[in-house]
């Protein structure tokens, strides 16, 4: 198989993992569950995923060098492209689910004591890596000419003309 070794492929591929990133970041980071200031919203909203974000590229980047490197592994990953797929998947389920466990803090503000609800962060984490990892390791037209290529091949073997 030939490497999709263009330059503009994997910027493309940086840029929709950063914008995606940005906004799972805006629906589920820490700016829904503090009460911010001015202050608190340019470090939440801007200076926070602006490190974080590259920062979580970078080490998905970094696991994912052997893909890249090893041609061997190289061509299993394009061959099974539906691993990408599920753990792409997977990623988002776990983001999506990832509200559902919370723990429970008590806050002591002015003298009075509340309870909040916080989200787990590990169950969130892991959702955010694999989201991240699998989409910057997504080759979807690979994936999709391999289901093209297994529907084809098994439209001939059930062909009953092919058989006589």
């Amino acid at each position: 198989m030939e490497r999709p070794n263009s330059i503009l492929l994997f910027i493309g591929r940086l840029v929709i993992c950063f914008v995606l990133l940005f906004i799972i970041y805006l629906f589920y980071g820490p700016v829904k569950d503090v009460e911010v200031e001015t202050i608190n919203e340019i470090l939440y909203l801007f200076i926070i995923p602006i490190i974080l974000i590259p920062l979580t590229i970078g080490i998905c980047l970094i696991v994912g060098l052997p893909i890249r490197l090893s041609s061997k592994i190289y061509n299993w990953w394009l061959s099974n492209s539906y691993i990408s797929f599920i753990g792409l998947t997977l990623g988002f389920i776990i983001i999506l689910i990832s509200p559902n466990f919370t723990n429970n803090m008590r806050i002591v503000e002015n003298g009075v004591e509340t309870y909040k609800n916080f989200p787990n962060n590990t169950i969130l984490g892991t959702g955010w890596f694999l989201t991240a990892f699998f989409l910057l390791h997504f080759y979807p037209i690979r994936f999709i000419e391999n289901i093209i290529n297994k529907f084809k091949k098994n439209k001939k073997e059930l062909d009953w003309r092919n058989n006589w």
